[in-house]
């Protein structure tokens, strides 16, 4: 050791600026799963005008395959985020100090984490939310716009289908029914069997 700790002033800017790193690190992952989730129309009088009118039923995101399969993606995210942290504070410690490891610099990391969180992690978030729900509407529009004319398209064929299919089974049924007419006639004329 060669330093006290009180004489070295760049380790404590260089553990906060750790921290602040698992921070930004931790809300990536937060911006991952705020992605995955159904969230209802986030607060805003134009967001809500752009909100596509059809709303998914939420029946589909409560299912248990979705819930079993979230519970797993968000088990291996937690996995990930603590062994980058464990990795940022080990190289940190190892460059810094040496490999010298102090229980002040874990307050440091933690006080930049904590700072980051109370004050950028927040706004982060929030404009996660309004980006995603808005890449989400972009995404429902530009589909609906792909998807209208094919849909006139399909509705259009379909119609005709349906009308070329009636009217065969008209000529079809009349053609039969003249048919059963035309039996029933002669075996009139004939007495019926008699």
């Amino acid at each position: 050791m060669k330093e006290f700790f009180y004489d070295n002033w760049t380790v404590f800017p260089a553990f906060v600026l750790s921290g602040v790193l698992i921070g930004i690190l931790y809300d990536v992952f937060r911006i991952f799963r705020v992605a995955r989730t159904y969230d209802p129309i986030p607060e805003g009088k134009f967001l809500k005008k752009i909100a596509p009118p059809k709303k998914a039923p939420r029946s589909v995101f409560n299912s248990k395959f979705i819930r079993a399969a979230d519970s797993v993606i968000v088990f291996a995210e937690d996995i990930l985020f603590w062994t980058a942290a464990a990795l940022i504070e080990t190289v940190s410690v190892y460059y810094l100090n040496n490999g010298e490891i102090r229980l002040d610099f874990f307050f440091y990391t933690l006080a930049g984490f904590g700072a980051y969180m109370a004050s950028i992690g927040k706004l982060v978030v929030f404009s996660a939310k309004k980006i995603i729900f808005l890449c989400r509407c972009l995404i429902f529009y530009v589909f609906y716009i792909i998807m209208y004319p094919i849909r006139k398209v399909c509705s259009a064929l379909y119609k005709a289908a349906r009308k070329l299919v009636y009217v065969i089974y008209d000529a079809y049924d009349k053609r039969r029914s003249e048919n059963a007419l035309d039996k029933l006639l002669e075996e009139a004329e004939r007495g019926f069997g008699v």
